[in-house]
């Protein structure tokens, strides 16, 4: 955020807050003027609020030791910020980028795009995919000595989910009465949900979408018709700090050719349904029908996969880390 003055001397204000989840906030107060918003570079502490959308945060920058950046705090998280002076000219180009970023309607993004980052749009596993790829693709660059490599792939973002119930208004329909399913027995819920999973499988999905992931597909792999694909779900709200999703929707493994790859991204989209979903979700105050994505990812060749928890999972310790495995591609039958 900032001021941008004028050949006039007019300040006009600007900003922009770019939370975890991956939504976009824009500046409606700020509770200093552009003098005072100046002196940031001068001061060794400086206070302020700022209102982004309805939101009111606190924030403290101090001067750090000698260095260049310097200590901040939002509401009392810590973390480190730069004061640049900047022309007009570039900092309404950063402020467009932000628009654009903020404005993305695509329905199919690749991994290495920069909005595949963005959870509102690619899920929790779709945006996690985008960063590594990323940083993998940078590593691989850089010749770094330990590089690792991500599976390329492409994400039908929750912008195509939304198309789609728009498109099928017999699917929201039903989705809605399941949401307003609340005094079935368990029995009864469990029918309810499968009826809904059926109904969004049964449906095709719309051709707009379909072409998206025909011409994405196209871009990232030269013989995409040949290979072997994972189609996995990636909810918007799917791991947080608060809950976890994992297993709770499906995955297919081996999937080939398009019209497998659009049937598997429809029952993708209807698993979020599943009664152990829907149970989830209401257990922790979540709406059944949340934004979801769908990860279309390419399959690799592996002796054994895994999972790694960055802290014990019982206890939370994060002292620990916790790897379970399992030879070849880590599916287990029950």
């Amino acid at each position: 955020m900032g001021f941008i003055s004028n050949e006039n001397g007019l300040k006009y204000r600007f900003g922009y807050l770019f939370q975890k989840k991956g939504r976009f906030l824009k500046l409606k107060n700020l509770s200093i003027n552009g003098p005072d918003f100046e002196e940031i570079t001068q001061k060794d502490l400086i206070h302020f609020k700022a209102t982004f959308d309805d939101k009111d945060f606190n924030f403290v920058i101090e001067k750090h030791g000698n260095s260049f950046a310097k200590r901040l705090l939002i509401n009392e998280s810590e973390g480190m910020c730069y004061i640049l002076e900047e022309n007009e000219t570039r900092v309404q180009e950063s402020v467009k980028t932000y628009k654009s970023v903020e404005n993305d309607l695509s329905l199919v993004l690749g991994f290495s795009e920069q909005n595949a980052k963005r959870v509102d749009l690619s899920g929790g596993k779709g945006s996690s995919l985008a960063v590594l790829k990323g940083l993998s693709e940078k590593l691989i660059k850089d010749n770094y000595e330990n590089s690792f490599n991500v599976p390329n792939g492409v994400i039908v973002t929750t912008n195509a989910y939304q198309r789609l119930l728009r498109e099928y208004k017999d699917l929201s329909q039903e989705i809605q009465e399941l949401e307003e399913s609340t005094q079935l027995s368990t029995k009864e819920l469990k029918t309810k949900c499968e009826e809904t999973m059926n109904s969004i499988s049964s449906h095709k999905l719309p051709e707009i979408i379909r072409k998206d992931i025909k011409e994405k597909l196209k871009n990232n792999f030269n013989d995409f018709e040949t290979k072997l694909f994972a189609v996995r779900s990636s909810g918007a709200s799917e791991d947080s700090e608060e809950m976890s999703a994992a297993g709770q929707m499906t995955t297919y493994l081996g999937v080939k050719g398009l019209e497998e790859i659009y049937s598997s991204v429809m029952k993708c989209w209807s698993s979020q349904f599943s009664h152990i979903a829907v149970e989830y979700k209401r257990g922790y105050g979540q709406p059944i029908n949340s934004p979801m994505a769908v990860v279309i990812q390419e399959m690799v060749g592996c002796e054994s996969a895994g999972v790694m928890f960055t802290c014990d999972p019982i206890t939370g310790d994060e002292r620990f880390l916790e790897i379970t495995g399992n030879y070849g591609l880590g599916e287990v039958s029950p």
